[in-house]
């Protein structure tokens, strides 16, 4: 029995009594999970450009540093979806970090390019769940980061 389908109102049920939209939609999440990785490492070689674009337009580089929040919105979002927990939690921490937009100066890059290599390092790993102690521990060394960026 599929994880998604141990309990439903307190009782179990198999995927036999499940109609058929819902095994046709778990099918679907299926189909598209298969492809998260091909997609979040393009959304972040787009956030990495617009890091770059940051830098290079400071120091009036809001649009840019906006740009970064949305690719990243969209991967917190996606990430838990498809089982890769950790990206939500480092995507998140960036989303916090840059949420009320305006211009970055350099050490706000700069935790906003260790989120990005936490992200790519994730991909790169195939890095599922939350990655355990090691993940929070990441996790919680970013949040600090951003903490104490101005």
């Amino acid at each position: 029995m599929s994880e998604a389908n141990q309990s439903l109102g307190g009782s179990e049920i198999d995927d036999d009594d499940l109609p058929d939209a819902v095994r046709e939609a778990e099918a679907a999440v299926a189909a598209l999970a298969e492809n998260y990785t091909v997609w979040v490492r393009e959304d972040l070689a787009t956030a990495r450009g617009a890091l770059e674009r940051s830098r290079e337009s400071m120091p009036e580089n809001a649009a840019a540093v906006r740009e970064i929040f949305d690719v990243c919105h969209n991967v917190k979002g996606q990430g838990g979806s498809f089982g890769y927990d950790l990206m939500t939690s480092i995507g998140g921490s960036l989303c916090d970090f840059v949420r009320d937009g305006g211009d970055a100066p350099e050490a706000t890059l700069q935790v906003i390019e260790a989120h990005i290599a936490a992200l790519e390092f994730v991909v790169d790993r195939n890095i599922k769940g939350d990655g355990g102690d090691a993940g929070r521990e990441l996790v919680a060394k970013l949040k600090t980061m951003a903490e104490g960026a101005p």
